[in-house]
């Protein structure tokens, strides 16, 4: 779990004024399968509202257009998709490497999901924004 990483990651862009989403879930399957089941609910009839239940909690109605860096110690592609949510630049972020060894924040150095690497993909995501 990335808990403590994403927490000292939005510290960080906290405390640089950056307005950025960091966002780490325990099951990225249970957030892509309300969306898709929204989806689903909304192509049967154009006319429906989409409906994303848990999904429109996550992040605050207010926040949602801010840029969102995902992390997870799984792969990156995992959460990508909550941009299309959103309507926002996402950066995912991931491990996407396999077979390394070593302690946890060496191993999440190596894979660029520390900290300091969460940081610079929301800086990424701001430039993003902007264009």
């Amino acid at each position: 779990i990335m808990v403590p990483e994403a927490i000292a990651a939005a510290r960080m862009l906290h405390e640089e004024g950056v307005a950025a989403n960091v966002i780490n879930v325990t099951s990225a399957r249970r957030l892509y399968s309300t969306l898709r089941d929204a989806r689903n609910y909304q192509l049967a009839d154009a006319r429906r509202e989409l409906k994303l239940e848990h999904l429109a909690t996550l992040i605050p109605a207010d926040e949602r257009r801010a840029p969102i860096v995902t992390v997870q110690d799984g792969a990156s592609h995992g959460l990508a998709f909550l941009g299309s949510i959103y309507g926002a630049p996402t950066v995912p972020l991931g491990v996407d490497t396999w077979g390394q060894s070593g302690s946890r924040p060496a191993l999440y150095e190596y894979a660029g999901i520390d900290p300091d690497e969460i940081v610079n993909a929301a800086m990424l995501a701001l430039e993003l924004n902007e264009e």
